[in-house]
């Protein structure tokens, strides 16, 4: 399963902004439902790009699932279904040993852009997730019988700004 998830309120007067206050207490929100996403049992990545927004958001999720997950940072994410199904492949590929491979539990912790880009090809509807909400996320899981291959089985609409 793949959650995306958009990173929490940054500071607007900086070039590579930290979170406000508010911004950490929605992180630890945002954070608090990706726990009830995923396995209680299941190790989790977070991934997040190499900006002080999404890695803090990151951080906060990594909080509330505890020691069962480890954040990492990664150039990029998938901006397309394609590139979703080419980055499940790859995740599954390193999980053969195991007697059922599945898609392990995995956050993406970015952007709008690539949230609202992937949920819309993914047909979800624009207006499900409101342009200026922060911490606006997606729980996905492969799904052959649905257009795209993913089916979104979760959506958190987020916070507006403080």
């Amino acid at each position: 399963m793949l959650v995306i998830l958009r990173h929490a309120e940054p500071r607007r007067t900086e070039n590579d902004p930290e979170l406000t206050s508010f911004g950490h207490r929605t992180a630890l929100e945002a954070g608090a439902w990706v726990a009830e996403q995923v396995p209680l049992t299941a190790s989790v990545r977070v991934l997040h790009t190499p900006t002080n927004r999404t890695r803090q958001t990151a951080a906060a999720v990594v909080q509330c699932l505890g020691n069962r997950a480890q954040a990492t940072k990664i150039v990029s994410l998938p901006e397309t279904v394609a590139d979703l199904d080419t980055f499940a492949d790859r995740l599954m590929a390193r999980n053969r040993e195991c007697p059922s491979p599945r898609l392990p539990p995995v956050v993406l912790v970015g952007h709008h852009t690539t949230l609202v880009g992937l949920a819309r090809e993914l047909g979800l509807e624009p207006s499900a997730l409101e342009p200026n909400n922060h911490t606006a996320g997606i729980a996905l899981e492969r799904d052959a019988a649905t257009a795209g291959g993913w089916r979104i089985f979760a959506l958190r609409t987020g916070r507006p700004p403080n």
